[in-house]
């Protein structure tokens, strides 16, 4: 299992999509210079109001369906069709989950007059979907191979 690539890249897609989740993806600052650092997983208190990412907790739920959605697709080795489709699905959610983040985020600038500087962490979800799509490749040759070995019987 751990000995094919594309079980390495699917693991590398896991370990960068829960960096996203516990790291802090931006910093908010105000015009009084405040720096307040924004994590999925925590609530941050800016004028009295919980500043929870529009819905974080909705967000932090997603985020852990996705995760474990690709790590489930890691122990579904045999069935590498499956494991090709739950790619693409983790590929497309990653990247609308950036997306949304991305316009809540510049959604509270605007209201709140926030200036917003993003952090290595808001890429997490990028790179979590270029390593998926790594072993989607690999488990393409994987079965491109099987296939030929079926051929020659």
């Amino acid at each position: 299992m751990i000995q094919r690539i594309q079980s390495i890249y699917i693991l590398l897609a896991a370990v960068m999509l829960a960096g996203f989740l516990f790291f802090p993806i931006a910093e908010l600052d105000n015009i009084k210079f405040q720096i307040f650092e924004l994590k999925l997983t925590k609530t941050l208190l800016i004028k009295d109001q919980p500043f929870i990412i529009l819905y974080s907790k909705i967000l932090n739920i997603i985020i852990r369906i996705i995760l474990g959605e690709i790590i489930l697709s890691i122990f579904l080795f045999k069935v590498r069709i499956t494991q090709l489709k739950l790619c693409v699905l983790n590929i497309i959610l990653l990247l609308i989950l950036n997306v949304v983040v991305l316009y809540f985020l510049q959604y509270y600038k605007f209201e709140s007059g926030f200036r917003i500087s993003f952090k290595l962490p808001f890429m997490f979800p990028l790179a979590g979907a270029i390593f998926l799509y790594l072993a989607i490749r690999g488990i393409r040759k994987d079965e491109n191979l099987v296939k030929s070995y079926d051929r020659l019987r």
